[in-house]
């Protein structure tokens, strides 16, 4: 396996383009410049980082206008690990496949980055991820980040976290990505996340009995807005036989709209569940035969509902 790190920094310094040819491959910590690309030929350009601790892309300083595309990347402990107190700004990443890793992107502040068509641990033969995304862990901002037509299965935290800072977390969207089989929930959106969007996609056996598959923590920060999300025409397809609800919103002060999505119900089954203020209306597929089926759960003294349902 060719480790061709200094090969890629070298031309990324000299052109900001290099093209990765299909084999086995290995790149460690590289810090590509701002207005960089790489291309992987195809599926078969499979590239790891030296040892399962280090970081294939690892950078420490504002870097913005990066497009990776196509690969297979995997055991390593991120692909893209970015510590800096400055963001990873409009990078696109596009058809990228991530597997065997503690987590796909560890992004202490991203602002404006879209990842499209990016497939994580679909198969568990390739080796569980932890998260695929794990952004903001830092007291860093992440605003106005997309995630549209991604797939992750298999991995073994929170598929996509918006972690718990009190720096805020806005205009965040999530289109159309599919989400199953994952130990814990789907999405974790924490403390200081405002205006988030989850438009379409698919929801399948993932979390647990303390996990939902939408945990919508929220909290609001110091001189923030109301902390507001919108989860319209999702599908939930089958929950886990002990999952508590399908969607949380633990926060008393946020404003949640859950519009047009589908849901199968089972015993004991909840949709929706906990504080805030919600505004609701969908079509659910409740099982008619078992007990226990409840629609919404009220937790805490704040907040109010308004629900309609068409089925």
């Amino acid at each position: 396996m060719a480790d061709i790190t200094a090969t890629v920094a070298a031309a990324l310094a000299a052109d900001g383009y290099y093209i990765i040819p299909p084999g086995n491959h290995t790149i460690t910590d590289l810090d590509p410049p701002t207005g960089s690309t790489i291309i992987c030929q195809s599926r078969n350009c499979v590239i790891s980082a030296t040892t399962t601790n280090d970081d294939i892309i690892s950078t420490t300083a504002f870097r913005k206008d990066i497009t990776i595309v196509g690969g297979k990347w995997g055991d390593a402990a991120s692909f893209w690990r970015h510590d800096s107190s400055s963001s990873l700004a409009s990078c696109v990443f596009e058809d990228v496949y991530i597997e065997g890793m503690t987590v796909g992107w560890d992004i202490s502040s991203a602002v404006g980055c879209v990842w499209s068509r990016c497939k994580v641990a679909l198969d568990a033969a390739d080796g569980a991820v932890g998260s695929a995304w794990r952004l903001g862990a830092t007291d860093n901002a992440c605003n106005m980040n997309t995630w549209r037509d991604c797939r992750v299965a298999k991995a073994t935290a929170y598929a996509l976290i918006l972690d718990d800072t009190d720096q805020p977390k806005r205009g965040n969207l999530i289109d159309n990505c599919w989400f199953e089989d994952l130990d814990s929930g789907a999405i974790y959106a924490g403390e200081g996340v405002e205006h988030l969007v989850i438009r379409g996609g698919y929801f399948e056996t993932n979390g647990d009995d303390a996990e939902p598959d939408i945990n919508l923590v929220m909290t609001a920060i110091e001189g923030s807005t109301i902390p507001r999300a919108i989860i319209d025409g999702v599908a939930f397809a089958v929950p886990v036989t002990a999952q508590t609800e399908r969607i949380l919103i633990a926060s008393p002060q946020a404003l949640v709209s859950v519009r047009n999505c589908s849901a199968r119900l089972k015993a004991n089954d909840v949709f929706v569940s906990g504080g805030g203020n919600l505004l609701t209306e969908n079509n659910l597929e409740i099982d008619a035969t078992v007990a226990g089926t409840l629609v919404l759960r009220r937790a805490g003294a704040e907040g109010s509902i308004t629900a309609t349902w068409e089925s």
